[in-house]
């Protein structure tokens, strides 16, 4: 995991920089080995209502050659839900300027969180579209999220 992050790192053509989130789930235990390079935290909603955001472990990758990343893990239980997104999500705008932010991300996976993780899904974009009203997007929209059954 850390060779691979090293190595994008140190072959990246200077100039070029991104963010990324690497994840290795052990699907029996419930855990996330991983490492954010960084990318927006992602969001680990608890069962119980509760919500934390995984750290980041180190910076974004190609803005130096040489950086240490650390690993990070996680335990997700039964009813959890890990939702990875890049900015494009939380940074949408209305035509008035306003973002739809991340606490508007937050209180509306609270709110579904009995859904199921494509549910979900799609109704953060839904939302997202609602909000914007079409307004044009400027950025990637990109969701990866994961609930334990």
């Amino acid at each position: 995991m850390l060779l691979t992050i090293y190595l994008i790192n140190r072959y990246a053509e200077s100039g070029m920089f991104f963010s990324m989130v690497y994840g290795i789930l052990s699907p029996e235990e419930g855990a996330i080995l991983y490492v954010n390079a960084g990318h927006p935290p992602p969001l680990l909603f608890r069962k119980d209502g509760s919500y934390e955001e995984l750290e980041r472990t180190g910076s974004i990758i190609g803005y130096k050659r040489y950086r240490v990343y650390r690993k990070a893990s996680v335990d997700i239980q039964k009813g959890d839900i890990l939702l990875c997104y890049t900015d494009g999500v939380t940074e949408p705008q209305n035509y008035e300027g306003n973002l739809f932010g991340k606490e508007r991300l937050i209180h509306l996976v609270q709110t579904i969180k009995s859904a199921s993780a494509e549910d979900i899904a799609h109704s953060i974009l839904e939302e997202i579209r609602i909000f914007t009203k079409d307004a044009p997007q400027y950025d990637d929209i990109t969701l990866l999220i994961l609930k334990r059954t």
